[in-house]
């Protein structure tokens, strides 16, 4: 089997997997800050906090695994070696 005919369904499912990520951003990111305010009562400021709080851990979250993901990648490939 070529190299090029093993790419095709790679390129595929990762192009599948950022539409779907784009789409959910696309509807979480106008609905997330009313339905925040919705679950703090109406109250406007707090529910500006515990937005800040949700995107900020969400942020960190994936700064964290990426670093645990290239720990993974590059203790692997030195094993390789």
């Amino acid at each position: 089997m070529s190299n090029a005919s093993a790419r095709k369904p790679a390129v595929g499912f990762i192009f599948i997997t950022l539409v779907l990520s784009i789409v959910g951003f696309g509807l979480l990111i106008p609905v997330l800050p009313k339905l925040i305010k919705e679950f703090q009562g109406g109250d406007f400021t707090t529910g500006s906090y515990s937005f800040g709080w949700i995107v900020s851990i969400y942020a960190l979250m994936q700064f964290i695994l990426v670093l645990m993901e290239t720990g993974k990648v590059q203790l692997s490939m030195s094993a390789e070696v």
